[in-house]
């Protein structure tokens, strides 16, 4: 989400122009209007915003929680922020889960196929690879289960498209991953030096 933070705005008359403009959150339904804006004297920055919700309250927050984005003001949460900032994360390791899967492919094809590479590099290289895919499946875990508790216990709603992202990210874990074992868990920590 790109744009400017409010706490970034120090032109009185510009803070002033945003005031009665609409908020939305990050599904873009709307939260409100900016009622009053407090700005500092000295600085000319923004100290703390008051929104009239649309059921009629009053919601004090700060100004480094509402992002100006092109002609729209939006309420920033915080978990939400957190949870995407996470799905981008699972993306990005089932992007690099698939490029592994298919450098295992090449790797095989190199030795057994076109007989480039020695028994002995192929396996340093596979399992090297085999290393890395386990370490970004374990990452993958962690990332699952924090997204989780963001939406089971904080509420975050994805929108579709999060929701859409989530699912292809699970179906290259689901087919890129196989089940870890005891015995190689151990032996990733040990890789790792982790006791």
């Amino acid at each position: 989400m790109r744009g400017v933070v409010l706490s970034e705005i120090n032109d009185r008359k510009l803070l002033e122009k945003i005031v009665k403009k609409e908020v939305y959150d990050h599904n873009n339904s709307k939260v409100g209007v900016i009622w009053k804006i407090y700005i500092a004297k000295k600085t000319k920055q923004p100290l703390k915003v008051v929104i009239k919700r649309v059921n009629g309250e009053f919601l004090e927050t700060t100004p480094d929680k509402l992002r100006i984005t092109g002609k729209k003001i939006v309420l920033l949460d915080h978990s939400y922020e957190g949870a995407l900032a996470l799905l981008e994360r699972l993306w990005e390791i089932a992007e690099e889960l698939r490029k592994i899967k298919n450098d295992l492919l090449v790797l095989g094809e190199r030795h057994l196929v076109m007989k480039e590479i020695s028994y002995e590099e192929y396996m340093e290289e596979r399992k090297r690879l085999e290393r890395k895919r386990l370490l970004l499946k374990l990452e993958a875990y962690t990332i699952l289960d924090t997204l989780s508790y963001f939406v089971h216990q904080e509420g975050v709603q994805l929108t579709p498209d999060d929701e859409k992202k989530l699912f292809y990210s699970l179906d290259i874990l689901k087919n890129s991953l196989p089940v870890i074992s005891v015995e190689r868990l151990k032996e990733v920590f040990k890789y790792r030096n982790i006791e």
